[in-house]
């Protein structure tokens, strides 16, 4: 991010922090990312006309049980990001 907002007088923060997400479980997490998050919605229209969204849906699922923290059938995990900050010079 530093490099890519290097231009002159310009001031670059970033601090990693951390999102608790949380759903019902994980069935029902799954099947709203298939119709809600965009880039799974348009994996499933491409992938299941050939026959390949299930393999994907159960790649997806374990993807998401290896991050679920949860023993109680729902789904928890801590999301991390990058949250950066540019400071434009005062004019």
């Amino acid at each position: 991010m530093r490099e890519l907002f290097s231009a002159p007088g310009l001031e670059v923060t970033c601090e990693r922090r951390m999102c608790p997400y949380s759903w019902e479980s994980l069935d029902s997490l799954i099947e709203h990312t298939e119709s809600a998050l965009g880039p799974t919605v348009m994996a499933k229209a491409a992938l299941e006309p050939q026959g390949r969204w299930p393999a994907a849906r159960a790649d997806l699922k374990a993807l998401y049980e290896r991050s679920n923290t949860a023993t109680d059938g729902s789904f928890d995990c801590a999301a991390e990001y990058l949250l950066t900050v540019v400071e434009l010079p005062a004019e």
